[in-house]
């Protein structure tokens, strides 16, 4: 991933915006992503001392980053005043808000052709909605346009799965958080999202745990020819993220349109 770019999201003063670079077919393609610094804590509060944390939220359909900061700020004040003061860190999937494809030169600039093509999406992805309604002009079909809410976001499952991946590196990577210190939270759509972050970090720690054993086992035979023990290094962090919540998400959508489905 890209070094972080200067952003051009709205300003907010309780959150830090950020456009990240990832690779995507046929180019660049850039992640808008918000931080909210984790309140500090109280003198004498429980959570004084305690690891930090950051919650990585996965919005749902038909809102973007900037509609969801309100909620996450008051999801932050309330964590704080139940001394659980976390950070809280949103993305927007390809198509939403200013997550879109970009033209890139060899320098990391961008060239006219993509600025030109910035404003093209900024002016089709305004709004994020895909209920379906019939098309009022001549788009194709796979991208319908809602006479209230403007065209459809123009994002593949793939595309939201390495827009969250993005995210994820950044957190990571940039901003200094540990795999376990990271609570990642679906909402709708974005339950999707999160579960895949889940399960990959998950597996990734697997992985490192059983390479683990299978080093402790190989110096354990190789202490028994030996007659002192070689010292033991310690090992290295957990790579799972810290939790996983999920906010209503895609079953509880299908008991909404069926709900005597099973």
């Amino acid at each position: 991933m890209a070094p972080t770019r200067e952003s051009r999201l709205p300003s907010c003063a309780f959150a830090e915006a950020a456009l990240l670079l990832r690779d995507g077919d046929g180019g660049k393609k850039q992640v808008a992503a918000a931080l909210i610094p984790a309140p500090p804590s109280p003198p004498n509060s429980l959570t004084q001392g305690h690891r930090r944390r950051v919650i990585l939220f996965a919005h749902g359909n038909a809102v973007d980053l900037a509609q969801q900061l309100p909620f996450l700020r008051e999801l932050s004040n309330a964590l704080a005043r139940g001394e659980a003061p976390v950070a809280i860190a949103c993305f927007d999937y390809q198509g939403y808000g200013e997550s879109k494809k970009v033209v890139v030169s060899e320098s990391g600039e961008e060239d006219g052709d993509g600025e030109r093509n910035r404003a093209a999406a900024t002016s089709s992805s305004a709004a994020s909605c895909t209920c379906g309604a019939p098309s009022s002009s001549s788009s194709s079909l796979h991208s319908p346009v809602c006479p209230d809410h403007g065209p459809a976001p123009d994002c593949s499952t793939a595309d939201a799965l390495l827009d969250g991946a993005a995210a994820l590196r950044w957190l990571l990577e940039e901003k200094g958080f540990q795999p376990q210190e990271v609570l990642l939270y679906g909402q709708s759509l974005g339950s999707g999202v999160a579960t895949s972050l889940a399960v990959a970090m998950s597996e990734r720690e697997r992985r490192r745990a059983k390479a683990e054993e299978s080093k402790a086992n190989k110096n354990k035979n190789r202490s028994k020819e030996t007659a002192s023990a070689p010292a033991s290094s310690p090992s290295p962090p957990c790579l799972a993220a810290a939790g996983l919540l999920l906010h209503s998400p895609l079953a509880s959508g299908l008991r909404v349109l069926k709900p005597g489905w099973r």
